[in-house]
């Protein structure tokens, strides 16, 4: 299996970002000894993973491996600038809303700033009950969460299948990279934690999930779920199988009655 790396560098650059533009998150974060010495050590091993990032996209052959991973990020651009509609109606807060959906963020390749908006706003959203209760019933941010899960999660994939290019020993540069970033990326979260543990939007804004955050529920997130579907949060490995999913809210399973979709 090939090694992944824009999952765990697209956290890196979250945690990075936010910190360096969000200052009453930075200010709890000192008060926890993040310190100077441990945010270079984030950026540098982000750099490093860019610099192999663009060596294997310079190996590329397939022409369209780069469009896919630009279309794949304006699809999650999308979501993001309606979900910033949806939360400026919600909260009657612009600032908020563009806070939450990463405005802030500016890294210098695009498809990672929008990863990492996205990582943002799915970790506020799992965080922050006050906030969803804001945006509206349960269902309805159910959906928020799940159709941009999927969509980063398609991101994630395109933007993989460009940087391991076929025939190839990308990996032997790309693991070395993936484990310092994911190393950094625990250290830094476990600093999050300690810091903002008691305010789940902050801890959301650096991308870190708290203990009670909401599940995704479950790995198909592009289809609407019934009473009967997966709904286990998503893990590193296979998912177990699960008895079914629906075709939506006005789709033809048995399952669907009433608006077509039943809280178990």
């Amino acid at each position: 299996m090939a090694q992944a790396i824009y999952a765990t560098l697209s956290e890196a650059v979250l945690f990075i970002e936010t910190v360096e533009h969000l200052a009453d998150v930075r200010a709890g974060l000192t008060s926890a000894q993040y310190n100077d010495a441990l945010h270079k050590k984030g950026q540098a091993a982000v750099e490093a993973a860019m610099e192999v990032v663009h060596h294997a996209a310079s190996l590329q052959n397939d022409s369209s491996a780069v469009h896919l991973v630009h279309i794949a990020a304006t699809e999650v651009e999308m979501w993001l600038q309606a979900s910033r509609s949806r939360l400026r109606r919600a909260t009657g807060d612009n600032s908020i809303a563009e806070t939450v959906t990463g405005v802030d963020i500016h890294f210098h390749d695009h498809p990672v700033s929008v990863m990492a908006q996205a990582a943002r706003l799915t970790a506020v959203l799992r965080n922050d009950a006050e906030l969803r209760a804001q945006i509206g019933p349960e269902r309805t941010v159910e959906d928020v969460l799940q159709r941009g899960h999927a969509l980063l999660q398609k991101l994630w994939r395109v933007a993989e299948d460009y940087v391991h290019p076929e025939q190839t020993d990308i990996d032997a540069h790309i693991a070395p990279a993936a484990a310092a970033l994911s190393s950094w990326v625990a250290e830094a979260h476990t600093v999050g934690r300690r810091a903002h543990g008691d305010a789940p939007r902050r801890l959301g804004m650096l991308g870190v999930l708290a203990a009670d955050a909401v599940a995704l529920g479950g790995t198909a997130g592009r289809v609407t779920r019934h009473q009967n579907a997966q709904r286990a949060a998503p893990t590193g490995g296979p998912s177990a199988n699960a008895p079914g999913w629906s075709l939506g809210r006005q789709g033809r399973n048995a399952q669907n009655r009433g608006k077509g979709y039943d809280r178990p």
